[in-house]
């Protein structure tokens, strides 16, 4: 899942120094991490209001395709295993050679979004290659009769395969 990434510190301006500490999710799974993501998309989106300034492009795809691709190109994916972490978007990027899960992403996409007022949704989802579980969230913009992904874990960004979903509204239409 490693990939090379974007070594420039030329956005270390748009983010406040914090106190990076992953918040542990204690037995939680994927599911159990949906409220507090969205809880923390609220709480956090002023980390990401100067970033989501630059991201905003002149239709709403070409925005979700910049969010996509910055986070794609900046900040490295690390799947979680059972151990389920949240960092803020501040954090994520602070520490994004280390890796962050799909869950971190999809709370640093949703308070970019947030800040732009884009009306946006967490989808988790229950993948065939692991069919009893829930184990993946990714971003879900409508956008006329279509979703928009954004799932920076991803090489490409469009859906995974799924045998089932859930959505949690963020922001609504």
């Amino acid at each position: 899942l490693y990939r090379p990434i974007s070594r420039t510190k030329k956005y270390d301006k748009y983010f406040p120094k914090v106190s990076c500490q992953s918040t542990f999710l204690k037995e939680a799974t994927t599911t159990g991490g949906l409220e507090l993501m969205k809880q923390w998309s609220k709480k956090y989106a002023h980390q990401t209001e100067k970033i989501a300034k630059k991201l905003q492009g002149k239709t709403l795809p070409e925005t979700i395709n910049n969010i996509y691709n910055w986070l794609y190109n900046h900040l490295q994916y690390d799947a979680d295993g059972y151990e389920q972490k949240l960092k803020s978007p501040a954090c994520s990027y602070f520490m994004r050679f280390d890796g962050i899960d799909c869950k971190s992403y999809s709370l640093f996409a949703s308070s970019i979004l947030s800040n732009l007022g884009i009306a946006h949704k967490f989808r988790k989802v229950v993948q065939p290659s692991d069919p009893n579980r829930w184990s993946h969230v990714y971003v879900v913009v409508p956008y006329k009769n279509q979703e928009l992904i954004i799932d920076a874990t991803k090489s490409i960004n469009t859906e995974v395969n799924k045998v089932k979903e859930f959505d949690m509204s963020v922001i609504d239409v």
